[in-house]
C-alpha cells in the first residue's frame, strides 16, 4: 500500500499479490480518495498518479492458519538498490521481487507461523 496528500485528499493506493501463472503476482489493485470532512473548493484529480516505488517499504503479511492468523512484518529502508521493481504501464501494475529478498521474507514468515 502506498499513501500520500494530495492538498487535503488522501491517495491510497494498495496491490494485493498471490500465486497466479506459476509465480507470485499482482492479484489486485485498488485506487482509493479519501475527502476530507470539509467542502473542496476544487476536486482532486480524477486519476492521480500515485507512484508505488519508494526507499521505504513496510510489508505486512497474513497467513491464514486453522486456528487463526499469522501475521508477519518487515520494514526496508533501502536508498541504495531497490529489492522491489514496480512497473506501472497502461495502467496494469507488475512487480519484479529480488530473490534473495523473497528468500529473507520466506525465512521470516516460516519462523513466525512456527511460534505459534
Amino acid at each position: 500500500m502506498k499513501q500520500r496528500y494530495e492538498g487535503d485528499v488522501l491517495l491510497i493506493r494498495s496491490a494485493r499479490m498471490g500465486e497466479a501463472e506459476g509465480g507470485w503476482k499482482i492479484v489486485d489493485e485498488q485506487l482509493h480518495a479519501v475527502l476530507p470532512m470539509y467542502d473542496l473548493d476544487q476536486p482532486p484529480s480524477a486519476h492521480p498518479k500515485l507512484e508505488f516505488d519508494s526507499p521505504l517499504h513496510c510489508h505486512l503479511l497474513v497467513v491464514e492458519m486453522p486456528d487463526g492468523h499469522a501475521i508477519f512484518s518487515k520494514t526496508q529502508h533501502d536508498v541504495t538498490r531497490s529489492r522491489m521493481v514496480f512497473t506501472d504501464e497502461e495502467g496494469k501494475l507488475s512487480i519484479d521481487l529480488d530473490p534473495e529478498f523473497m528468500q529473507e521474507v520466506m525465512v521470516g514468515l516460516r519462523r513466525t507461523v512456527d511460534s505459534r
